[in-house]
């Protein structure tokens, strides 16, 4: 039959970007400067007299300077990200080196570092974390607002982002809730094809020991494709929007209780198949193909679609119109929450991070890029994640050995309904199949890791073990 061709995406440049900062509630803003208020206190602090900005990192799962990492690693703080007019996953390739992004059919998310990007069954080999749990990537498609930073980390990592990530990983580190002071920032961006985003936070200190922060996105934008056989329909279009909540509670210096809950729908059109060539002519029922049963003589003998009027009819559009009607539809919902409880004994920390999230996709799919019911199928994934970590670490040895033991758990249940339609003939045994599967992946780990201090020996010597 003809062949399909996904046509190229088209990027449009905002016209207008505005950025408003709300300074702390009793403090006088300066003119001219944005004030970012919710980087966390020890992070990408700039020290007295040093006009290098330091990166703090977790590169480790622990706040580091970047400097002090023996690891290769590129990150991109949150002001970059902002600057740089960040909304979604393709703009991060732009920042980060050595870093490609693909985004599959169904909607997941290839990161794909040095080259690497294929994993062991299931597990991708550069896996993706928010806020410290391993999570779908198709949750971060449009979730890049009121970040710390991005972090990527290069090559096979070793026991603390273990899970297969033998290619890397991939960190997104929220905001977190400020007790000390309040405000917020609102982003706003007006471009082509009448595109509007707002983005914004706001910090609300409680009390000292309890702070709340909310923010959200939210983004529309006319399609860069539009039907002719369905007045209305446009494709490649955005529409999307998201809202995070976040509480910190922080009671002394002994217990601290991080709660996260997220919001995030996006219901678009995906870029149509366009139908640019097509077997033919038939002129009888001996001619080979099976696009020739959707074209006269054959479609009149056997009552199938037309395919030959829809070509004729794309053959005269513009780029930017097609004759297709399907509205191959991309619909992503996810809803989640995390919890991150720390205690400081001492000599022994404790931290535990609990995840419960469900996430619904349901995509489909015309490949003939036609009315035409030749090609298409459609998929209604959902999948309920839950995760848990428990870590316990310290240091001994006059702070010479820094040490990490923890266990890990996840269980993933899914429920997958395809549906398929191809060369439906009426009246005939082809029928369109629907086929229900259901999933479940059960993942435990227990890890350990210790680092020496080795600077007696040679300046920042330092050995890592871990198992």
């Amino acid at each position: 039959m003809g062949r399909g061709i996904n046509m190229p995406k088209r990027r449009y440049a905002a016209v207008l970007l505005a950025t408003v900062a709300l300074a702390p509630f009793g403090a006088a803003a300066q003119t001219g400067e944005t004030t970012d208020l919710q980087d966390r206190p020890d992070a990408n602090s700039r020290p007295e007299g040093v006009g290098i900005e330091e990166i703090i990192v977790q590169a480790r799962r622990t706040d580091e300077s970047q400097q002090d990492v023996p690891i290769a690693i590129s990150t991109v703080t949150g002001d970059r990200l902002r600057s740089a007019v960040v909304s979604s996953t393709d703009d991060i390739q732009r920042l980060v080196p050595n870093l490609q992004i693909n985004q599959t059919t169904t909607g997941q998310l290839d990161f794909i570092i040095r080259g690497s990007f294929a994993g062991f069954r299931v597990d991708p080999s550069v896996v993706s974390y928010i806020d410290d749990v391993p999570q779908d990537s198709r949750v971060i498609v449009y979730g890049l607002f009121d970040l710390n930073s991005v972090q990527q980390l290069k090559g096979p990592q070793g026991t603390l982002f273990g899970r297969n990530s033998t290619g890397g990983a991939m960190l997104f580190a929220s905001k977190r809730p400020d007790p000390s002071e309040a405000g917020g920032y609102v982003n706003l961006r007006f471009g082509s094809l009448d595109e509007r985003r707002i983005e914004g936070a706001v910090n609300l200190p409680l009390s000292e020991d309890l702070a709340v922060r909310v923010a959200g996105q939210l983004e529309r934008r006319d399609g860069t494709f539009r039907s002719v056989t369905r007045p209305g329909l446009q494709y490649d279009n955005r529409h999307n929007e998201a809202v995070r909540l976040s509480v910190l509670w922080k009671p002394g210096t002994i217990v601290e209780n991080y709660t996260q809950a997220t919001y995030y729908r996006a219901d678009e059109h995906r870029s149509p198949f366009v139908l640019v060539s097509l077997a033919g002519p038939c002129t009888g029922p001996t001619d080979p193909g099976a696009a020739c049963l959707f074209q006269p003589p054959l479609k009149d003998l056997l009552g199938t679609d037309n395919l030959r009027a829809f070509f004729e009819q794309q053959q005269t559009l513009p780029f930017g119109q097609t004759v297709n009607n399907d509205p191959v539809s991309d619909y992503q919902a996810r809803d989640s929450v995390t919890n991150t409880l720390t205690i400081d004994l001492g000599a022994v920390s404790v931290r535990n991070t609990s995840y419960y999230g469900e996430i619904q996709s349901i995509i489909s799919r015309d490949y003939d890029g036609t009315p035409a019911r030749v090609v298409d199928g459609s998929t209604d994934e959902r999948v309920r994640t839950f995760y848990t970590e428990t870590q316990l670490f310290g240091s001994v040895w006059d702070d010479r050995i820094h040490w990490r033991v923890g266990a890990v758990h996840s269980d993933d249940r899914g429920r997958t309904v395809n549906y398929q339609n191809v060369f439906p003939i009426p009246g005939s045994l082809v029928t369109p199949r629907l086929a229900t599967s259901h999933t479940r992946f059960r993942s435990t780990a227990l890890f350990a890791q210790a680092d020496f201090d080795l600077s007696s020996l040679l300046s920042g010597l330092s050995l890592t073990a871990g198992y």
